[in-house]
């Protein structure tokens, strides 16, 4: 299993101090229907992320999406191998179960450390890019009547058995980012 490196660890440490990483609060999810879940498959780490989920949405009714990467998948300038058919087929899956399932909640849940992320030499910043920019892109290309809320998420494993789960706040993540010289791109 991989740990955060240094730096990541340096980064994580700085967006909870800029407000882009924060608690999550069940009661903003509200999401009594459900959620569609895009995460990454990492056997390591996806079962504490579903528990955690269940309890902070306060359902298990969740319609997961999973592949090695998740969310990145889905940023239009992510170097992750294979993203771009990956991402297209995410798409397509989201488009359909949102309404099929009759969930209008969307959560894109990241993690760190990510194995697909760190094969494709990338940072925790980077990561917290590409999520960003994978709710852009999923804000474009979906119905939205039918989705009401894009949620995102970041799974950190801090190592010692510490966990947590934080909300990624749009507005001060891409502040947080841009002033670090990695603005969120928009395609």
């Amino acid at each position: 299993m991989i740990e955060l490196t240094d730096a990541d660890r340096v980064f994580v440490k700085a967006a909870r101090a800029a407000g882009a990483l924060c608690d999550l609060d069940g009661e903003k999810i509200h999401a009594p229907n459900g959620t569609i879940l895009l995460a990454c498959a990492d056997g390591d780490q996806f079962f504490e992320l579903l528990h955690h989920h269940c309890h902070i949405a306060k359902t298990v009714r969740h319609h997961a999406l999973l592949l090695n990467g998740g969310p990145l998948l889905v940023a239009p300038a992510s170097p992750i191998e294979n993203a771009g058919t990956d991402g297209e087929v995410l798409l397509r899956h989201i488009d359909a179960a949102v309404p099929m399932k009759g969930i209008p909640t969307v959560v894109l849940c990241t993690h760190a450390p990510c194995g697909a992320a760190r094969k494709a030499n990338l940072d925790f910043l980077d990561v917290l890019r590409l999520l960003m920019e994978a709710k852009l892109r999923l804000r474009k290309s979906l119905d939205l009547k039918s989705v009401e809320r894009i949620h995102c998420f970041c799974h950190v494993d801090h190592g010692g058995n510490h966990k947590r789960t934080y909300c990624v706040l749009r507005i001060p993540a891409c502040a947080f980012l841009e002033a670090l010289g990695r603005p969120v791109r928009m395609f």
